[in-house]
């Protein structure tokens, strides 16, 4: 999502770190709001869930349990929908280790899907 945001601006002048953890925190609204990609007046509602960071190996499983699906992740391979937009030493490990109070709210805000979907976050809490 912060990478989108900043997909027409000047991307090369920014301090994407330091922009980074202004960014999570000045859009505790906006990030609430994708709750309702998945949920129904506060239960979640997703079957399977397609992790971004898991995704060949979330979609293998789906295939896995639904043979009907077979050939999916071979369709997806293909696509590149937001190639390009998020630099390749732009990890997670270094945003976070240098936001911890970012890391910190999204941790805290999303423990339960973290939780439940095994989604990665870097840096052990203290």
């Amino acid at each position: 999502m912060y990478f989108w945001h900043h997909r027409n601006k000047n991307a090369n002048k920014i301090d994407h770190v330091k922009e980074f953890g202004e960014f999570v925190l000045g859009a505790k609204n906006s990030l609430i709001d994708n709750n309702s990609i998945y949920e129904i007046d506060g239960t979640d509602i997703i079957d399977v869930m397609i992790r971004y960071d898991r995704f060949e190996e979330d979609i293998s499983n789906l295939e896995s349990m639904r043979p009907e699906l077979s050939g999916l992740l071979e369709t997806f391979q293909g696509l590149t929908a937001k190639k390009g937009i998020r630099p390749k030493e732009a990890t997670v490990e270094e945003f976070f280790k240098h936001n911890l109070s970012a890391r910190d709210y999204i941790y805290q805000t999303f423990r339960d899907q973290i939780q439940k979907y095994k989604f990665y976050v870097p840096i052990a809490l203290r």
